[in-house]
């Protein structure tokens, strides 16, 4: 995946998700 796709999917994440899940979205993402 490019940069630009997971920077959109991470902003799409912070608009929708409460921040506690994603906190646990990005920490579960480095794991990978």
């Amino acid at each position: 995946m490019s940069v630009v796709v997971t920077d959109r999917i991470e902003k799409t994440i912070l608009l929708r998700a409460p921040r506690t899940r994603v906190w646990r979205a990005l920490t579960d993402a480095e794991e990978f």
